[in-house]
C-alpha cells in the first residue's frame, strides 16, 4: 500500500482526539466514580454520533442501519470500555502521561502487528521487526 496516496486527515483527527482524550482522562477528578464518568462520556458520544449520522445521511433511518450490523458493535463497545477503564485507572494509580501512554502505545502496537500477521496474513518485514525491537528498547529506556 502506498501511503503517499492516502488522505492524512483521519490520522491527524485521531492524533488530536488521542491527545484530548489523554488530557481529559488524566484530568478526571479522583472523587468521581470512573464508571459514572464513562456513562457521561458515552451519553455525549451517543448524542454527537446521532447528530453526525443525521447530518451525513440527511433523513436516513438509524434503526434500519442497526438491522444490518453484526457482532462488531458489541465487540467495539466491550473494547472501548476496556480501553477507557484501563486508561483512567492507569492515570489514577499514578502513571505519568508521557510514560504510561507511551508504554501502552508501543505494546498495543506490537500486539496489533502480530494480530495482523496471524489473523489477516499481513507480512512482517525485517525493517518492521527492527522497529519493534527499537520500540521495545525504548520502553526499557523510558522506564529508567
Amino acid at each position: 500500500m502506498n501511503l503517499s496516496g492516502l488522505a492524512l486527515w483521519p490520522i491527524l483527527l485521531a492524533i488530536t482526539a488521542e491527545l484530548v482524550y489523554n488530557i481529559a482522562a488524566k484530568s478526571l477528578p479522583g472523587r468521581v466514580n470512573s464508571f459514572a464518568a464513562l456513562t457521561g462520556v458515552y451519553l455525549v458520544a451517543a448524542v454527537i454520533s446521532f447528530v453526525l449520522y443525521e447530518v451525513e445521511t440527511k433523513g436516513g433511518n438509524i434503526f434500519h442501519e442497526y438491522a444490518h450490523m453484526n457482532a462488531s458493535p458489541l465487540a467495539l463497545g466491550l473494547a472501548i470500555i476496556g480501553l477507557e477503564t484501563g486508561m483512567i485507572f492507569m492515570y489514577r494509580v499514578g502513571w505519568p502521561m508521557q510514560k504510561g501512554f507511551l508504554i501502552f502505545s508501543i505494546l498495543s502496537s506490537v500486539v496489533i502487528i502480530l494480530a495482523g500477521y496471524l489473523l489477516y496474513d499481513e507480512t512482517i518485514t525485517l525493517s518492521q521487526t527492527a522497529g519493534i525491537i527499537l520500540c521495545l528498547a525504548g520502553i526499557v529506556l523510558t522506564a529508567l
